[in-house]
């Protein structure tokens, strides 16, 4: 359906739980799996602009609006405890709520056609960026681990990976050589050593000391 219409709109299906298919939109629907019809809505007295999916975990739903995640019971609809504050509890705003098993094949480059195990996953939502977190850590090496929640890469402003170069093969489609920045960040492959903090290093030493001097031949005697 469409904003506007008059008539609930639907934006996600999230899945089907005690009898009922769950749908989010500008409001939390509750479809009986045998007949289609409409059960419960939530809030019954008007609409609430959803923002982002939700999820169903165990019992309850959990639907995000801009500043709270709304909590509700799977069986009824109702709201099963009181919202999450995002607003006031962590001064940003939230939603595009979503689970995974964290287990894909992957589609391009190194890992094309291999299983991936990133273990139990989330696509989180901070603000106005979208955050996909994993359980394994795992070189972000496949479009496959945005595109299983649903992202098209093609439509993001910016796409930022935590991936040494193992990425390139699987975004080029999206991202040319003159597209990509590296950034420096501390850990075991930076490429600039001088920005590591060595304690045992022999000085004076090459890179770390450019204007070092040296000379082929036996070293110097010592007195």
């Amino acid at each position: 359906t469409r904003k506007g219409s008059g008539v609930p709109y639907i934006a996600h299906l999230l899945g089907v739980a005690k009898g009922k298919l769950v749908a989010t939109g500008d409001r939390v629907l509750l479809f009986d799996v045998k007949t289609g019809k409409l059960q419960h809505s939530w809030p019954d007295n008007g609409r609430n602009e959803g923002f982002g999916r939700g999820l169903l975990a165990g019992d309850k739903i959990y639907w995000p609006t801009h500043n709270e995640i709304h909590v509700l019971e799977q069986a009824t609809g109702l709201r099963s405890e009181p919202p999450i504050k995002l607003l006031d509890s962590f001064q940003t705003t939230g939603g595009n709520l979503a689970v995974g098993d964290g287990y894909l094949v992957g589609t391009r480059g190194i890992a094309a056609g291999h299983t991936i195990n990133l273990g139990p996953m989330a696509l989180l939502r901070v603000g106005g960026i979208r955050i996909v977190v994993v359980s394994v850590r795992q070189q972000c090496k496949d479009t496959a681990m945005f595109e299983c929640f649903g992202i098209d890469i093609a439509e993001a402003c910016s796409v930022i990976v935590k991936s040494r170069g193992h990425f390139r093969a699987a975004f080029d489609l999206h991202f040319s050589d003159d597209r990509i920045v590296e950034v420096d960040v501390p850990g075991l492959t930076t490429p600039i050593l001088t920005r590591i903090k060595y304690r045992k290093a022999p000085r004076p030493i090459f890179p770390l000391d450019p204007e070092m001097t040296w000379q082929i031949g036996p070293p110097p005697s010592q007195a």
